[in-house]
């Protein structure tokens, strides 16, 4: 794991600050695109989802010092800094945790599922269960 500093270091413990809020979600992987496009001034996408699911774990604490993310999970971390953004709570700190038994670059949504995950558990670290097209709207500013 690497600390992202928000302009202040990371303590070597964050013991030190109780965590505000913390979540773990699921979020599957897919097995490609079934049908995607527009209908009625609306885009779609269908997918089939798998039996392969990332999991995230998110604490949140005050300090704000910084962030403590995989190095392999650049998307998740993103995806944590945008939810807090759109939140309105980008000074705090956090502590993201990613395991996901997807094999990376071979069209099963790994990623996605990490993003989707990441958004979902920081949300709910704070309280707020946010509605797909929350969800997806933050999403799209880290998986265009």
């Amino acid at each position: 794991m690497t600390a992202h500093s928000l302009g202040r270091d990371l303590p070597s413990s964050q013991k030190e600050f109780p965590a505000i809020g913390r979540a773990t979600v699921r979020a599957p992987g897919v097995c490609g695109e079934l049908a995607q496009g527009m209908l009625e001034q609306h885009y779609f996408l269908v997918t089939c989802p798998i039996d392969f699911y990332a999991r995230v774990s998110v604490e949140l604490y005050e300090n704000g010092a910084g962030i403590q993310s995989p190095d392999n999970c650049p998307k998740s971390l993103q995806a944590l800094e945008a939810t807090l953004d759109f939140l309105g709570r980008r000074c705090l700190g956090a502590r993201l945790t990613v395991s996901n038994p997807m094999p990376r670059s071979k069209g099963l949504g790994s990623s996605s599922a990490d993003v989707a995950a990441t958004i979902a558990a920081t949300g709910l670290a704070l309280g707020r269960e946010l509605t797909p097209e929350q969800v997806a709207e933050i999403a799209l500013t880290v998986e265009p």
